[in-house]
């Protein structure tokens, strides 16, 4: 292999873990807007139920809830970026392994070029 298909198939491979990493991301971000959605639920049912103390607890409630919907503002807004990120350096992983592909082709055809070439002049000597 030659040095210049060394350096991109590395190339492609860092391309590719961090593509991977993103990816990871963005499940990580799911779970945890999901997460945010259950205790958003738990929340809703603790304040259904009838409760000597639920009087007194609707207002710690409610500013529970808030925090809540804030955060999963927050994670919906991380979850989009980490999308878009991976978005983007899975395209770059691609193009990358495209161009590796290119740089083998002609690296072939060159050693080709060469072995025919060493053919024809040996059958002149």
């Amino acid at each position: 292999m030659s040095r210049k298909t060394t350096r991109m198939t590395r190339l492609m491979k860092a391309q590719t873990a961090r593509a991977d990493i993103a990816r990871r991301a963005v499940m990580e971000a799911a779970a945890a807007e999901q997460k945010c959605a259950r205790d958003a639920e738990d929340i809703i049912k603790a304040l259904d139920v009838d409760n000597p103390l639920h009087g007194t607890m609707v207002d710690l409630m409610a500013g529970a809830l808030t925090r809540n919907t804030m955060e999963a503002a927050r994670l919906a807004r991380e979850g989009e970026a980490a999308k878009e990120e991976h978005s983007r350096l899975s395209k770059s992983a691609d193009i990358a392994a495209d161009r590796l592909a290119d740089a083998q082709r002609a690296a072939d055809r060159a050693a080709e070029r060469r072995r025919i070439e060493a053919m024809f002049e040996t059958g002149r000597r």
